[in-house]
C-alpha cells in the first residue's frame, strides 16, 4: 500500500512537471494559445496513462524479475510502441479538437521527431521505474543476506552452547583448581583432557563427519573428566 502511494505520487509529481517543462517551451517559442497549452496538458495526460498501462503489463508479465541483458531490448521496443500509440492517439486530437493542422499539413518528418521524443520520454521513465525497483530489491537482498547470515551465527552459537554444558565445565573447574594443589600432574592432564573436548566442540560445526578415532577419543577424555 506504501509504494502505491509513492508510485501514484512520483507520477503526479513528475508529469506534472513534465507538462509545465513542455507548456514553457511551446511558449518559449512564441505558441502563447490555450489550444496549445491545452494540447500539452492532454498530451502529458494521455503519457501518464501509457506509462500505468505499461506498469501493469511489467507486473503481470514479471519484468521485475528479469536480468539486465533480457530487460534492456524489452524496454527499448516498449518505448517506441508506446511512443507510435501516443502519436496514434494525439494526432487526431490535433487535427479534429484542436485544429493545430490538417492531414494534408502533416509532414513524416515532424511526426518521426515527435514519436522520438516521445520514445525518448518513455525510455526515461522506464529507467527511473526499473532503476528504483532495482534499488529496493537491492536492498531486500541484503536485510535477508544480513538476516541469513545472523541467523546462522546464532544457530551456530546454540548449537555449540547445547555440545558444552556448562555444569559440566563447572565442575571440571571446580575440581581443577583442587586438583592444583593436591596432585599437580593430574591436574595438567585435565587441562589438556578439557581442552581437547572443547576444541572438538568448536570444530563439530565445521566438519561434517569426523574418524571414529577422534569421537572414541573424545568419549574417553569425557568419561575421564566425569570420573574426575
Amino acid at each position: 500500500m506504501k509504494q502505491e502511494r509513492i508510485y501514484w505520487l512520483c507520477q503526479a509529481a513528475g508529469w506534472s512537471l513534465y507538462t509545465l517543462a513542455t507548456i514553457s517551451l511551446s511558449a518559449a517559442f512564441g505558441f502563447y494559445s490555450w489550444k496549445n497549452f491545452a494540447s500539452q496538458a492532454l498530451g502529458c495526460s494521455i503519457g501518464l496513462i501509457l506509462t500505468h498501462l505499461f506498469r501493469i503489463y511489467v507486473k503481470r508479465h514479471g519484468w521485475l524479475r528479469l536480468s539486465l541483458p533480457s530487460l534492456a531490448p524489452r524496454i527499448i521496443a516498449a518505448s517506441v510502441f508506446g511512443a507510435i500509440v501516443w502519436m496514434m492517439l494525439m494526432l487526431p486530437l490535433l487535427i479534429f479538437v484542436f485544429g493545430a493542422f490538417t492531414f494534408s499539413q502533416t509532414e513524416p518528418a515532424i511526426v518521426f521527431v515527435q514519436v522520438f521524443n516521445w520514445s525518448a520520454t518513455l525510455f526515461i521513465w522506464s529507467l527511473i521505474y526499473f532503476g528504483f525497483h532495482f534499488v529496493e530489491n537491492y536492498k531486500k537482498n541484503e536485510v535477508e543476506k544480513w538476516k541469513l547470515e545472523a541467523a546462522v551465527k546464532e544457530a551456530e552459537l546454540r548449537a555449540l552452547k547445547s555440545q558444552m554444558n556448562p555444569h559440566f565445565i563447572f565442575n571440571c573447574l571446580n575440581n581443577l583448581r583442587g586438583l592444583i594443589i593436591e596432585d599437580p600432574e593430574r591436574a595438567q592432564t585435565v587441562v589438556t583432557q578439557l581442552a581437547s573436548i572443547l576444541r572438538y566442540s568448536l570444530q563439530a560445526g565445521d566438519t561434517e563427519t569426523v574418524t571414529l578415532e577422534e569421537e572414541l577419543q573424545t568419549v574417553s577424555d569425557y568419561l575421564a573428566l566425569e570420573a574426575v
